[in-house]
């Protein structure tokens, strides 16, 4: 079965807001309430979230890398701007959480470290940007199709 671009759109967005509603309450909830956790059983509760959170999230992260990569390599009447955009913007989510977000968990594994967490916190930022961003293409990849505003 071949998906249409206006399937593989309707995927996107999905997945795509799904993530921005989790990582706004990872960003404004979650992440500051590490901070009243504190030190007695914060590893065991740290590795936990982990575990945890990856079943939140992974299933919709591999939708959106998925999508991105059948739009990079399938013909497709969609703008190429905006798919290298949605594809920039999906690589530079998965390049922060390696770079910023994975590293402040593994050390929080090891136990509760105040200067850690602020850390998460603001690392977890360009994610937050990221995630609204790509919403903002999805639903123009959307609109284009919808509207027939194609090239």
């Amino acid at each position: 079965m071949e998906l249409t671009d206006l399937q593989l759109a309707w995927v996107n967005l999905i997945a795509t807001l799904y993530m921005c509603g989790v990582i706004m309450l990872v960003q404004f909830a979650q992440y500051p309430l590490f901070r009243l956790a504190g030190a007695d059983g914060f590893s065991e509760y740290a590795t936990k979230h982990q575990y945890w959170v990856t079943f939140v999230v992974g299933p919709a992260m591999l939708v959106e890398c998925g999508v991105a990569l059948m739009w990079l390599a399938l013909p497709t009447p969609l703008p190429s701007d905006l798919i290298l955009i949605n594809a920039g913007l999906m690589i530079a989510i998965l390049a922060a959480t390696a770079v910023l977000s994975v590293p402040c968990h593994a050390q929080l594994v090891k136990g509760y470290d105040a200067r850690v967490i602020r850390r998460l916190v603001l690392g977890n930022w360009p994610r937050t940007v990221f995630w609204i961003a790509k919403a903002y293409v999805a639903v123009q990849i959307l609109h284009m199709i919808y509207t027939g505003n194609l090239p």
